[in-house]
């Protein structure tokens, strides 16, 4: 157990969000993850554990393979195992159900968001990660967000990395019914390429992360490694608090972020989101709403 927590707290990202104090008080298992991005490497030592079958949306055919690295990334960020070597994700026990909505080189078509949303819908998906960009709103893909969210599916999803331009937050992180996410580094500032305006409901760390990578490890910088640790502290307050709604998860998550005193409201949201005190207090006040 030490050996683990020493390694968590190699990872300044993990430990700055509090997540091994709140690993002791998140005990359930399973809660169901659907990453849409280029896929996962199902493979990786830190990953097999907590990966589950997902979908392919571009070729149904074929399993979705990660030929771009990304959504390894991710994956790692969210639930890499906690099993003594390489990095752990802020929710090592969750599962991770990848839905390859992304090519090789990174391209997202909105139709192929809206079939992966649709997929975690019929596949009873309780949180949704979406670190990427479309470079406009599409209304399919909004409603697609809007009945995820009625039936109590969680959405991250990535700010962008459009800054310093203001108000320059990306969808379907511009959505309300996403927590949109920006990126500070380890000292507590913004990322510089962070997107940044009053959609951004939180921030996370997103400066040289460690994390998985299809060919061992690797560091990531962006948006997109700050929304996956927001998803991976929602699986831990869903792990201890299964029931809870959708707007009382959100109002946990910022209820109990800290803000950051060198950072503007359209910089950092409610705060850096904090797992520790989110699962802390859905213990203590009992949260079920």
């Amino acid at each position: 157990v030490d050996a683990q927590r020493n390694l968590a707290e190699a990872q300044w990202n993990v430990l700055r969000i509090g997540a091994p104090a709140a690993w002791s008080l998140s005990t359930r298992y399973g809660v169901r993850v659907g990453l849409l991005d280029s896929g996962v490497d199902a493979t990786h030592p830190d990953l097999a554990p907590n990966i589950r079958m997902g979908v392919n949306i571009l070729d149904p055919d074929v399993p979705p393979f990660d030929d771009n690295g990304h959504g390894t990334r991710m994956a790692g960020a969210i639930a890499a195992a906690l099993n003594g070597f390489g990095v752990v994700g802020v929710a090592p026990q969750a599962w991770i159900f990848p839905v390859k909505v992304g090519d090789s080189q990174g391209r997202v078509m909105g139709s192929d968001v809206f079939r992966g949303i649709a997929w975690c819908i019929e596949n009873r998906m309780q949180v949704i990660n979406m670190s990427f960009r479309l470079r406009t709103h599409l209304e399919a893909v909004h409603r697609a967000m809007r009945i995820a969210f009625n039936r109590g599916i969680a959405m991250v999803a990535a700010a962008g990395n459009r800054g310093p331009d203001p108000d320059s937050v990306t969808f379907p992180a511009r959505y309300p019914e996403a927590l949109a996410v920006s990126a500070v580094d380890r000292n507590d500032f913004i990322w510089f390429r962070s997107s940044r305006g009053p959609a951004v409901r939180l921030t996370a760390p997103g400066v040289r992360v460690p994390t998985t990578n299809p060919d061992g490890y690797a560091e990531s910088t962006g948006t997109s490694i700050a929304a996956a640790q927001v998803t991976g502290t929602v699986a831990l307050l869903l792990q201890r608090k299964p029931h809870l709604t959708v707007p009382g998860l959100y109002g946990i998550l910022t209820d109990t972020a800290e803000q950051l005193p060198e950072l503007t409201r359209d910089e950092q949201g409610a705060g850096l989101v904090r797992a520790d005190r989110a699962v802390a207090a859905a213990v203590r006040w009992g949260w079920n709403r």
